[in-house]
């Protein structure tokens, strides 16, 4: 009998592969910022992301949202946030990746972060599929 695994379950194995990357990040900053590369329908943008291992899923400011071509796409939500209730909208991206590591078709909520100063949250519906490492004596993370 064959049996098909999940597509987390192959996004984990090929990232086990892979050698583990160290970052270095401020440890006087509020926020741990990651460089992510976010690819959509061809259209491809740069953002940094604030690493937030207690949002559940990966949110993007809408106005860069908006530059992608994902406002098309929207199921709107409200979302509970340790800030309050939220509309937001979920959607995918073709690719998200950090740090080397690519999830496909990679869910994310779109929202109105214009006053937070951030591009977004880099959440769990990312970071589930590796092990993530925080040093904070040495200020570096490592995503295996």
């Amino acid at each position: 009998m064959f049996t098909f695994f999940s597509p987390s379950f192959w996004t984990g194995l090929v990232a086990s592969l892979k050698p583990p990357v160290k970052f270095p990040f401020d440890p006087d900053s509020p926020n741990i910022l990651l460089p992510v590369t976010l690819v959509h329908h061809g259209a491809t943008t740069q953002v940094h992301l604030a690493l937030d291992t207690g949002a559940s899923i990966t949110v993007l400011d809408d106005d860069l949202a908006a530059a992608l071509g994902l406002n098309s796409q929207r199921k709107t939500i409200t979302v509970a946030t340790a800030s309050g209730t939220i509309r937001a909208y979920q959607t995918a991206v073709d690719e998200l990746t950090v740090l080397d590591r690519t999830q496909e078709n990679a869910p994310i909520l779109i929202a109105d972060l214009t006053d937070t100063g951030i591009d977004g949250l880099l959440g769990l519906s990312f970071l589930k599929h590796y092990k993530l490492t925080l040093d904070s004596q040495n200020h570096h993370l490592t995503l295996k």
